[in-house]
């Protein structure tokens, strides 16, 4: 785990990040499954309803590092407005690219996680950059990484929001014999 100080690498991460996002977001099956999930219906049992989306449009802060999921443009949150700079930002990676060190990685994620809802911290996780080959690529460049970039992430306090609705466990998990 590696936290982005300097104020270029901040930029340079939340400038790859909204990248790779359109990327993503020029893929026609992304975009459909993007609108699959994210949901106006506040009836709906699964999905991430308006009311966890942060609004965006034009006006969005081009160095905010957030993932934008307001497909509908009806995200209930307000815009966000603090600069990529003035956030703390992590890069999770390894050193190598096994599956017993992706699994360690994964191990530290949720210990990384579960430390900071313990003091009251929220994490966003920015994926998308390192979910595109050449934005990764540029990423670990770009910071001077020696490891291979698995995750990015900002790590903060946030105002508190409404959970999102969660599939009922009858529904995803079954027993055999």
């Amino acid at each position: 785990m590696v936290q982005i100080v300097d104020p270029e690498q901040k930029l340079a991460a939340a400038r790859l990040s909204k990248e790779a996002e359109a990327i993503q977001n020029s893929d026609p099956q992304y975009r459909a499954e993007l609108e699959a999930w994210t949901t106006t219906d506040l009836h709906r049992t699964d999905g991430v309803p308006v009311y966890a989306i942060p609004h965006t449009d034009a006006r969005s802060e081009p160095e905010a590092l957030a993932r934008n999921f307001d497909v509908a443009g009806k995200g209930w949150l307000p815009m966000l407005r603090q600069s990529a700079l003035n956030q703390c930002l992590m890069v999770l990676g390894t050193a190598e690219s096994t599956r017993i060190a992706w699994l360690r990685a994964g191990e530290a994620l949720q210990r990384i996680l579960l430390e900071a809802t313990r003091f009251d911290f929220v994490a966003s996780l920015a994926s998308q950059v390192v979910e595109v080959p050449s934005t990764r690529d540029r990423l670990r460049k770009e910071l001077g990484l020696e490891m291979s970039p698995l995750l990015l992430m900002r790590i903060g306090r946030a105002a508190p929001t409404p959970a999102s609705k969660r599939r009922d466990l009858t529904m995803i998990i079954s027993e055999t014999d």
